[in-house]
């Protein structure tokens, strides 16, 4: 099973755990069954995800480092700046996976950057990686 976390910017992280609980229940909890793509657009819930997956599967990670850290800043709301007319969005939630924690992203077991040219060529590194692994 192949899930595609690469260009997932977030959401409702509270979704997360139905997605865990049905993997644990399934076949592809068990080592190599779940393949997990991650990249530079991966954060916020997406990585949350990631954590859980980590915790409670055995996932092998492809492709490059989520651009979150375990402890992050989330769930957005917007902020109209007053006398300019501009609408930003600013965190309000700080997110805690462990409080110790404060490395960087976490790590792909399998490296497989999208690279210009790969993606001119029409060519995907990570699913070229999960393929390669699985013969």
């Amino acid at each position: 099973f192949v899930l595609d976390l690469r260009h997932n910017g977030g959401g409702n992280g509270d979704l997360n755990p139905a997605i865990v609980r049905a993997l644990v229940r399934s076949r592809f909890g068990d080592p190599g069954n779940l393949f997990v793509i991650t990249g530079r657009r991966t954060f916020s819930a997406a990585h949350m995800l990631v954590c859980l997956l980590e915790t409670w599967t055995s996932p092998v990670f492809v492709g490059e480092p989520s651009s979150s850290r375990d402890n992050h800043y989330g769930d957005s709301a917007k902020l109209e700046l007053p006398g300019l007319g501009l609408t930003v969005r600013v965190s309000t939630l700080y997110w805690q996976r462990d409080p110790r924690s404060t490395g960087p992203s976490m790590t792909v077991d399998v490296p497989a950057p999208l690279t210009v040219d790969a993606y001119r060529r029409g060519h995907d590194p990570a699913l070229a990686a999960i393929r390669a692994a699985g013969q």
